[in-house]
């Protein structure tokens, strides 16, 4: 859309001078000005994307440690949660802390149960949220998340967000894994401490950073994108409304 808008008022600009409706002083100044605009938004778009992929890296070798000692209590919309969750037939395994960079420890709470083809990590983001979890036997992960997160259908993940009940986001859930191994085969069984750590370290291999690669994908390329038509158009422009005034 940007770059459109600079393609209609460059094209405007020179047909303007050239109709005599303007002089070329006129016009370049401000054409100048947006060019140098584009620039800089192209060049801070640019930065916001190598920030994202660092982000990735840091993702992809960010393993969580298992919180040991006397562990505190979870907020209380958690602790709800937690609440819930157990009557489904799901138990507390571990606490951990996952740090990306410098940031704040992300603490989640692992829940597991028979027959253990479904695991769930227990968190605070914008809002509490339950994230069902399950691996088929071709190694691509389902991941349903109570009552936040988003949708990716990539062949390694299948991930919707529900705004819905715990009860129903499970069914949900199960629902798609028995279709999963009814094709392939049983999925793969987390009832232990160990058993999660070596799944977690799978997934976050295989999907890692997958939203945040998304994003850069549907939104921060195609803004660079933009940018640098609009850069290229409205420099064309101005060489030609520097040409015109020479006359």
């Amino acid at each position: 859309m940007i770059a459109i808008v600079f393609a209609v008022v460059g094209i405007a600009a020179v047909v303007a001078v050239l109709i005599g409706f303007a002089m070329p002083g006129e016009i370049i100044g401000p054409m100048v000005a947006a060019t140098v605009l584009a620039g800089v938004s192209l060049v801070l778009s640019l930065f916001r994307k190598q920030q994202l992929q660092r982000a990735l890296g840091r993702i992809h070798t960010a393993a969580p440690v298992v919180a040991e000692g006397l562990i505190e209590a979870p907020p209380l919309e958690v602790a709800q949660l937690i609440g819930e969750l157990r009557p489904l037939g799901f138990e507390m395994i571990a606490v951990t802390d996952t740090r990306i960079g410098a940031g704040k420890p992300i603490r989640t709470w692992v829940m597991t149960g028979e027959p253990g083809t479904t695991w769930i990590e227990v968190g605070l983001g914008r809002a509490p949220m339950a994230v069902f979890l399950s691996q088929s036997q071709t190694g691509r992960f389902l991941e349903t998340t109570a009552r936040n997160g988003e949708s990716i259908d990539n062949p390694k993940l299948l991930a919707r967000g529900l705004t819905t009940t715990l009860d129903d986001a499970l069914e949900s859930h199960r629902t798609t894994l028995d279709q999963w191994q009814a094709a392939s085969g049983a999925a793969r069984v987390v009832l232990t401490l160990d058993d999660y750590l070596a799944a977690e370290a799978d997934q976050r291999h295989l999907t890692g950073g997958m939203r945040i690669a998304s994003f850069i994908e549907r939104v921060v390329d195609p803004g660079i994108r933009s940018w640098l038509v609009s850069v290229a158009i409205g420099g064309a422009a101005t060489a030609a409304l520097l040409l015109l005034a020479a006359r």
